[in-house]
């Protein structure tokens, strides 16, 4: 996994999983990222495939830094920042979030990313969740990154909506 990870610079649970079109920018974000965010959060999600409008529930480990954001990437391009779902239990960061299929392109398996990034300074990051806005919302992320010394550090996973 490590090897896979160096030469392509993508987890490989992530690459188990198609990409959509619509979410290449949050992968290049994170192909980007990856020499500036040397740390790791494991992104674990309970269940790899979940009933429409069933319930996203996992957790992140990791050396996790003052401030995180969760942002559900779903196959059309709509972002959705669900870091206010997160919760301190333990020594983990939890979260639960209802994932509700929006009807939009007429597949029905649908192929959703959830990035995490913790750092040491506060992103500011608008979303809307609609078709197409993943370019913009990276490319802000990407430029917040740059700017400034930030202790980062990156995870993702993947998983399906049937």
């Amino acid at each position: 996994a490590a090897e896979f990870q160096k030469a392509v610079g993508v987890d490989p649970r992530l690459a188990m999983r198609p990409v959509m079109a619509a979410q290449c920018p949050a992968v290049d974000f994170i192909r980007t990222l990856r020499t500036a965010a040397p740390r790791e959060i494991a992104v674990i999600i309970d269940n790899q495939a979940i009933a429409d409008y069933g319930n996203l529930i996992g957790h992140l480990e990791g050396d996790l830094g003052e401030h995180i954001l969760l942002l559900l990437v779903d196959d059309d391009g709509a972002v959705q920042d669900i870091s206010s779902k997160l919760a301190r239990k333990g020594d983990k960061n939890v979260f639960a979030e209802r994932a509700i299929l929006r009807g939009t392109g007429g597949s029905k398996s649908r192929y959703q990313m959830l990035l995490a990034l913790s750092s040491s300074k506060p992103f500011a990051v608008t979303t809307a969740h609609v078709a197409g806005e993943a370019l913009a919302v990276f490319d802000s992320l990407t430029a917040q990154a740059q700017q400034g010394q930030r202790d980062l550090a990156l995870g993702v996973a993947s998983f399906k909506i049937d």
